[in-house]
């Protein structure tokens, strides 16, 4: 092929067109190696690109059972042995290894696979060569067709009017006329990929849309479907007039209308057309959603429209993910506002399938509306079932847009396609070509354009062996859909074993009810133990469920159509064959047994990627449960009992676990809403009944941990998601005292962790708070990107009626007041409402258009709207916060506190709400804003028709108590002592042996906070500054070094008087005796401070050189300064320079100075003595091109003992210092001690191999992030010679205790 010539002797250049493979037997294991080998060598990489198909003509794909005959055949005749005849047997791993390498690169080939169906003379005998399965990959994209013929004749036609030569032939046409367009489209309009990938990734679109046109197009047969372009509607609609509109075309079910909408994509892809398509499936919840159909459709026109891509590129930037986005903001966000704006050359076309089979069908057409002022044209076409609700909505639709009925509610319409299709499968019956077509003559007759009749027809005739068999077949088939229906159901019943019966109807429970399709891997698992594991399940399920269900091309098992469904759960009694609400509960029960494995914890230290091949039915359980107990109509106690045990056991625990690994966390927030709604129910029927029967206790457990589920995905989700092992120990003992979790999973084990001075005994839904310095106090707060502007620049305000300027439409009751603040709601579903408030009267909402009003009598005097517009939040004199549901006018949650809030504000996701007060800005987290951001699709979807207000919303009411927030803390030597200073400025003194508290130093209010803390070595002082400029110096007369019961006697000094200037002070550090202080200032100066004779003995100029100040290792009377360039030494007497020593490597050379500047704008943020007085650690902060990054060095004290000026920095490892956020200092055995940049605790042993270093590094346990103010408060935490970890939360230091020898992953 490289090397071809033409007749002329030019080169082919094959390289430079589509190429495709036909491959008969063999030949096909040699295109798949070949293909294989050609993917890494350069010379033929070109060539192997054009390869865009390959037809493989029964090729032993999977071996035959026919190689060990072959094998003796040659011994008999004396021939010699071929090694290749054992890789052609079954199972052989030279054929399964070759399959596994095809796997990886067969998506990017169209894949066609024929099949013999007759038997092959070998010798004496007719035998079958090669049965269906061997001669078919298995692939999802595969297209896979019989063939009448033996193993020879697949490839061996006696003419061109051969069956099997034009079922080749069209397959050929079929690949032509597909690839060819896009081979030369991707030629010539090069994609932006990295854009697409992230455009893909933002959008949650995991699944390309072409696996599902692929699907059905190989159902098309050459020929038909053609009459449709000629339809007068679809010519309209094929129009490229800059002008939006919709076309209906509706059918019967069973009649063809998804090949149809695949032959019309496909036109319209060859037609160099931008097309986008979505088919709605029943059987799929990833493809029956709204949101679903929003995301693939603005992933094709990202594809297609580089407009449209850049304005998702902000989205891509941030990293936002939309798979969870309410689809009414997905579709304001991208499509109102980006898409909608574009003015595009040419009319973009849009392909909808199945939209009856959508959750909820008339949402989309409701947000069609929005186009009718579109700048760019939309031209779409949907296909569905017509119903009632559709014809009113699509009715409703027509007054703002063009809309097109195509109604084909008769049976000849797609006559000839149905001819087309018997014709083509009746080839592959038995029997005469006389028979062949009286049958055909027969079913055509009968068939009222039904394909699916068709199909199920003409299955059943092919599997039978004799004239008889058809024509009582033919008899016994009725013609209507539903007595068809009952005639494969009878079939299933009438079997003789009960055994078989109760796996079809296992089988069909599973297909009918499953909350995504199974596949055939995961079926089998959830069928045991109560099924054994069944030999070949692919072949039983044909055997057992007949023609109810079929294996699609994912090996997914779902159910024929979906009238089969409908037919199978139609009656909600005995009679159906599956009784849906019965199916939920043993599917539930059956997910949860799988999650009460004693080993799952086990189970799950394997990797999430070998897990779901070990436990394929685990992922399906763990995320799955919550859709069945979701749709069991009335729990019964067992239910209840069920989910109650799972839950009060640490099976629970390992299903957190499983879904961490898994990448689906937000399945707790599902289960928080589904307990929520089992409790609801059950203390519904509860007031029903006998009180002895109530379960009030159990129903409180299950709604705490509705609670806790949430809060736990709020506070807590990134770190178990990078390591889920910490579910077990950690999380229950960082979560609150009285949280359901940590009743019943924490346990005080001194091997794990132990974790003093949490306060909170419930769980707080304050996220966050900022307090300013000095008592700032703030007026006006943002959230960005918040819109705050509502008047577009380009149209303007738009006039929704003219008459309405001229009205004056009074609110109702006594005007007391008039309306001092609107806001305008966020959504689209509410165009036009308006919220305020009349001032210390009431809250309203108001639609001008409609003149609609509701009020709510509550004194209220701040307002502000989400930005999905699905809530609102008000503030009160008194200092309440209350959310609203802005559809059902109601509160869902209130906030009580004593101040009263200067301003209010959302954040962006809608799931956060902020309040400004004085000095103060707090971030609120609620659950209810979280559940509701986070409320199922077809809840949203379900809003869009029908927003009663009568609705009542369960209020959650939370308070905020007032501290005085840590703002600075000091670990005292040895290991029990520590002090710590708040905001109002009080000092205390801590013991973490027997947690006693000693106030030092009480406060005098907001303007005196601590920022500083420093002991002396000995123990016996403390100093402290105030932002005011105070500096407070303590003598403890009682020795600290040991634990001590009492308090200990305290003596205040004198305040040092200095002059600062216009800086301030950044660092204390007393002298070894602690008779001398160093008061260092920000500017590089100093002062030193006798605390004897109280004066000043010694004074540094001010030299802008950054520092940090150290007791000299060795020598008492020394002082370290470290600068940037080098160390300097002085005296502490009287401030002389006794040395100025430069930095320099281990084995540099010591004449070659090292600079700590050489890394860029620096600043030297931290100089330490560690704990075990063997290294002093620097860390520097390096500003390159705005980026701030770190970099920390030891240096040894050893190197100290001569007065060299060479001094050894050992440089700590890249990939440790990228990693240290917050360098604690160093423990025995060299191991240093930081808080990484997700504030995990971490250590690092420095002595270890720098060979996988990052493998090294163990983490131990993590800190909140909301523990914190703000990152100032962060860099206070600190760490005990012991390893014992202080951390400033709120007004509270949390002492974090565990065995570092033994804990750390």
């Amino acid at each position: 092929m490289k090397y071809g010539k033409d007749a002329h002797g030019e080169d082919l250049d094959m390289h430079n067109s589509p190429v495709i493979i036909v491959a008969h037997s063999m030949g096909g294991l040699v295109a798949k190696k070949a293909y294989l080998l050609g993917q890494n060598d350069e010379t033929y990489q070109e060539i192997v690109r054009s390869i865009s198909a390959i037809v493989f003509l029964a090729t032993p794909h999977h071996g035959s059972n026919l190689a060990e005959v072959l094998k003796r055949l040659l011994k008999i005749s004396l021939q010699p042995s071929r090694e290749f005849i054992a890789d052609l047997e079954k199972g052989s791993h030279t054929l399964e290894d070759l399959n596994e390498q095809f796997r990886h690169v067969a998506p990017k080939l169209s894949i066609w696979s024929f099949y013999e169906t007759l038997a092959t003379p070998v010798g004496p005998m007719n035998v079958m060569v090669l049965d269906k399965n061997s001669s078919m990959l298995g692939y999802t994209k595969e297209i896979s067709r019989p063939l009448n013929a033996d193993h020879h004749g697949v490839c061996k036609y006696s003419s061109q009017d051969d069956s099997n030569y034009i079922s080749v032939r069209n397959a050929l046409s079929s690949i032509v006329r597909t690839l060819k367009p896009r081979e030369l489209a991707a030629r010539g309009k090069p994609v932006a990929t990295k854009a697409v990938e992230g455009v893909q990734k933002i959008l949650g679109v995991f699944v390309s849309p072409e696996d599902d046109l692929n699907s059905i197009r190989r159902l098309w047969l050459s020929g038909t479907c053609s009459w449709l372009l000629y339809e007068p509607q679809i010519q309209l609609w094929m129009e490229t007039r800059q002008e939006s509109c919709v076309t209906w075309f509706s059918g019967p079910p069973g009649s063809g209308k998804s090949i149809l909408s695949a032959y019309m994509i496909t036109h319209l892809l060859n037609s160099d057309v931008a097309c986008q398509y979505f088919f709605f499936k029943f059987d799929d919840p990833g493809k029956r959603s709204l949101s679903a159909f929003l995301r693939s459709m603005a992933y094709q026109v990202a594809k297609d429209i580089p407009d449209f891509r850049r304005g998702l590129m902000d989205l891509v930037m941030e990293n936002t993910r939309l798979e969870k986005t309410d689809s009414l903001l997905i579709w304001k966000n991208l499509f109102e506002s980006i898409l909608l704006k574009l003015n595009l050359i040419k009319p973009l076309y849009w392909v909808v399938d199945a939209l009856d089979e959508s959750e909820v069908p008339k949402a989309l057409l409701e947000l069609l509306h929005t186009i009718t002022n579109s700048h760019a044209s939309i031209r779409i076409l949907i296909f569905s079932r017509k119903t009632e609700s559709l014809s009113l909505a699509f009715g409703r639709l027509s007054r703002s847009l063009t809309v097109h009925l195509l109604e084909k509610d008769g049976t000849d319409f797609n006559a000839l396609d149905i001819d087309a299709l018997i014709d083509e499968e009746i080839q592959n019956m038995r029997g005469s070509h006389e028979l062949r077509q009286r049958v055909a003559q027969s079913v055509r007759s009968r068939a009222q354009g039904s394909f699916l009749w068709v199909r199920l027809v003409l299955e059943e005739l092919v599997s039978c062996h004799t004239e008889d068999a058809i024509q009582g077949a033919l008899k016994d088939i009725p013609d209507d859909m539903n007595e068809l229906y009952r005639r494969m159901e009878m079939s299933i019943l009438s079997h003789p074993r009960k055994m078989t019966i109760d796996l079809a109807k296992a089988i069909l429970q599973w297909a009918t009810c499953a909350g995504r399709l199974l596949t055939l891997k995961e079926l089998s698992q959830a069928l045991r133990p109560e099924i054994p594991e069944l030999l070949d399940l692919r072949r039983t399920i044909q055997d057992v469920c007949g023609q109810f269900t079929i294996i699609n091309d994912a090996g997914q098992v779902t159910v024929v159509h979906q009238t089969a469904r409908e037919y199978l759960t139609m009656n909600s009694g005995d009679e159906s064959f599956v009784n849906v609400d019965e199916a939920h509960a043993k599917l539930f029960g059956k997910s949860i047994s799988v999650l009460r494995d004693p080993n799952l914890r086990y189970k799950c230290t394997h990797s999430r990627y070998t897990l779901p091949t070990a436990e394929p039915f685990l992922i399906y359980a763990a995320t799955t449960w919550t859709y069945h107990l979701r749709h069991i109509t009335n729990p019964s106690n067992e239910v209840l009992d069920t989910i109650l045990d799972f839950f009060k056991s640490k099976s629970v625990l390992a299903w957190i676990h499983a879904l961490a690994l898994f990448g689906h966390l937000d399945t707790l927030v599902e289960a928080a809403k589904v307990l929520t709604r089992l409790v609801n129910h059950s203390r519904k029927s509860n007031s029903k009944e006998n009180p002895l029967l109530h379960r009030g206790a159990d129903l409180d457990v299950l709604e705490l941990w509705a609670v806790d589920l949430v809060k736990m995905i709020g506070k807590f989700s990134r770190q178990i998601s990078s390591d889920p092992t910490i579910i077990y120990n950690l999380i229950p003992a960082l979560c609150p005292k009285y949280s359901i979790v940590h009743q019943q999973f924490h346990q005080q084990d001194p091997t794990e962790i132990s974790i003093k001075g949490l306060s909170d005994t419930h769980w707080n839904d304050n996220l966050a708070k900022l307090v300013l310095p000095n008592g700032d106090q703030l007026r006006k707060s943002r959230v960005l990107p918040l819109v705050l502007l509502f008047l577009e620049p380009d149209p303007g305000w738009q006039l929704v009626e003219a008459d309405l300027l001229k009205e004056a439409s009074p609110l109702h009751g006594p005007h007391i007041s008039w309306p001092t603040c609107i806001a305008f709601n966020g959504d689209v579903t509410q165009v036009g409402h308006v919220i305020g408030l009349i001032k210390a009267y009431c809250v309203f909402k108001w639609h001008p258009v409609t003149d609609e009003i509701q009020e709510a009598q509550l004194a209220v005097d701040k307002i502000a709207s989400s930005s999905d517009g699905k809530t609102f939040v008000t503030s009160s004199c008194d200092g309440t916060v209350r959310v609203w549901n802005f559809a059902h006018f109601s509160v869902i949650y209130q906030l009580s506190s004593a101040d009263v809030m200067i301003d209010l504000a959302f954040s962006p996701d809608s799931m956060r709400f902020y309040d400004l007060r004085y000095s103060s800005v707090c971030a609120w987290e609620p659950s209810s804003l979280i559940r509701l951001a986070e409320s199922e699709e077809s809840s949203s979807d379900t809003a869009i028709e029908s927003q009663a207000p009568t609705s009542v919303s369960h209020i959650s009411e939370a308070s905020l108590n007032y501290y005085n927030a840590v703002t600075v803390v000091a670990a005292g030597p040895g290991r029990h002592w520590y002090c710590a200073g708040n905001q109002e400025g009080s000092i205390f003194l801590f013991n973490t042996r027997t947690d006693h508290t000693t106030e030092l130093l009480k406060g005098s209010g907001s303007h005196s906070s601590n920022y500083s803390i420093a002991w002396s070595q000995d123990g016996t002082h403390i100093v402290t500054a105030h932002h005011c400029g105070t500096i407070y110096i303590m003598h403890l007369t009682a020795w600290l070094a040991s634990p001590g019961n009492g308090s200990p006697t305290l003596k205040s000094l004198m305040s040092p008087r200095i002059d600062r200037g216009s800086s301030g002070v950044k660092q204390f550090l007393f002298n070894p005796d602690s008779s001398l202080l160093l008061i260092a200032s920000s500017a590089g100066g100093g002062h030193i401070w006798s605390l004897k004779n109280q004066k000043t003995t010694a004074t540094l100029s001010e030299d802008n050189i950054d520092r940090r100040w150290l007791q000299h290792p060795l020598q008492e009377t020394l002082i370290l300064s470290f600068g940037l360039t080098h160390m300097q030494v002085f005296n502490w007497h009287d401030f002389s320079e006794q040395a100025r020593l430069p930095y320099s490597r281990k084995n540099d050379d010591p004449a070659e100075e090292h600079s700590l500047a050489k890394y860029g704008i620096n600043t030297v943020s931290k100089a330490i003595l560690t704990q075990t007085g063997e290294h002093i650690m620097l860390q520097i902060k390096i500003l390159t091109k705005g980026i701030v990054s770190s970099q920390l060095f030891l240096l040894p004290v050893s190197s100290f003992a001569n007065n060299e000026p060479s001094r050894s920095l050992i440089f700590i490892p890249p990939a440790i210092h990228a990693k240290a956020e917050i360098p604690l200092g160093m423990l025995p055995g060299s191991r240093l001690a930081f808080l990484d940049q997700d504030l995990w605790f971490c250590t690092f042993n420095l002595s270890s191999s720098r060979e996988y270093e990052d493998r090294k590094i163990k983490r131990h346990y993590f800190v909140p992030r909301d523990w914190f103010v703000n990152e100032r408060v962060v860099k206070q935490c600190c760490m005990m010679e012991d390893g014992t970890f202080l951390c400033p939360k709120g007004d509270k230091v949390v002492v974090i205790t565990c065995d570092l020898e033994v804990s750390g992953l």
